[in-house]
C-alpha cells in the first residue's frame, strides 16, 4: 500500500503495514473510555504484568545535525522514516535487552520493523558505530542510513504504556500513553537526565489497525467526540527539549 521515495534494498516492505491514528485525550476521558473498552479489548501480557498495569518506554531518536527527520515532520512531509533505539528499562545496570527500530510512514499508513539486540552489542554500536556481522536486515539497514545521513542521537523520549489488543483479533491494538517527557542525549541511558513533561494533564491515545474500523470503535470514537492530531513523541520532544532548533538566535534565552 505504500510508494515509497526512500530506499531499503534489505527489508521485505509491505508486509507489516498498518493504519495509525492519534488522540490527545483529557484524564477524565481516558478513565471513561478504559472502562468503555473493556467488553471488547483486553490488556496485552506487557500492561498485566507490569506493576500499575502500565510499562515504560524509553526511546532514543537519531537524526541529522541540522533535524532532517523533525524537519520533514513538520513540513508535512508523508513520506519519511524515523530511527530509533527502545528500551523498556530505564536501569542500565539491568542490561536489559535493547529494540533497534525503523519507522516508515506514508501519511497515516505506517511500516514499523524492528528487532532486538543484546545490551552488550548496544554499547558495542554506540562506541563503534557497527552491527554485529551476522545482521539482521533492520541492522543493516538502520548503520546504511546512520552513514548516509551522519545520523546521531539527538533525543530520549519517556513514557508509560498502556496497551490493550481486541478480544476477537481482528488486529485492533489500542494504547494509552502518560508521562511523556523528554530531553536532549546521546544515550538511553543517561546518567542524570533532566526531563521536560509534555502533555500535562493530557493522555496520549493511539489507535493501530489494518482494516475499516469496527462500529463499536467508531462509535466510541464519536461518543467522546475524539480528534485526531498529528501527535508526533518526537518532534513535541525536540520542541520543548530543544528550543534552539525551533527558535532564531535572537529569541533564544
Amino acid at each position: 500500500p505504500m510508494d515509497h521515495a526512500l530506499y531499503f534494498p534489505n527489508l521485505d516492505l509491505d508486509t507489516d503495514w498498518r493504519i495509525e491514528t492519534k488522540y490527545r485525550i483529557p484524564l477524565r476521558t481516558y478513565l471513561a473510555l478504559r472502562n468503555a473498552i473493556t467488553p471488547y479489548l483486553a490488556q496485552d501480557p506487557y500492561t498485566q504484568a507490569a506493576v500499575g498495569q502500565h510499562y515504560l518506554v524509553r526511546s532514543l531518536y537519531y537524526d541529522t545535525a541540522d533535524y532532517r527527520s523533525y524537519h520533514e515532520k513538520v513540513d508535512g512531509n508523508c513520506d519519511r522514516v524515523k530511527f530509533r533505539l527502545r528500551s523498556y528499562s530505564d536501569q542500565a545496570e539491568a542490561s536489559p535487552d535493547i529494540r533497534v527500530e525503523m519507522k516508515v510512514r506514508k501519511g497515516n499508513v505506517m511500516e514499523k520493523y524492528g528487532c532486538f539486540v543484546p545490551y552488550p552489542v548496544y554499547e558495542a554500536f554506540t562506541h563503534s558505530g557497527h552491527w554485529p556481522t551476522d545482521q539482521e536486515p533492520v541492522l543493516i539497514e538502520f548503520e546504511r542510513y546512520q552513514a548516509l545521513w551522519r545520523l546521531v542521537p539527538k533525543t530520549l523520549v519517556q513514557y508509560r504504556r498502556e496497551g490493550y489488543s481486541d478480544r476477537a483479533r481482528e488486529g485492533i491494538r489500542l494504547t494509552f500513553d502518560q508521562q511523556v517527557m523528554s530531553t536532549a542525549a546521546n544515550t538511553l541511558f543517561p546518567a542524570a537526565p533532566f526531563f521536560r513533561r509534555q502533555y500535562e494533564q493530557q493522555v496520549v491515545l493511539e489507535i493501530k489497525h489494518r482494516q475499516q474500523l469496527p462500529k463499536w470503535l467508531e462509535r466510541l470514537i464519536k461518543a467522546y467526540d475524539l480528534k485526531v492530531v498529528a501527535n508526533s513523541k518526537y518532534a513535541m520532544a525536540v520542541e520543548t527539549a530543544q528550543h534552539d532548533v525551533i527558535l532564531p538566535a535572537w529569541r533564544q534565552v
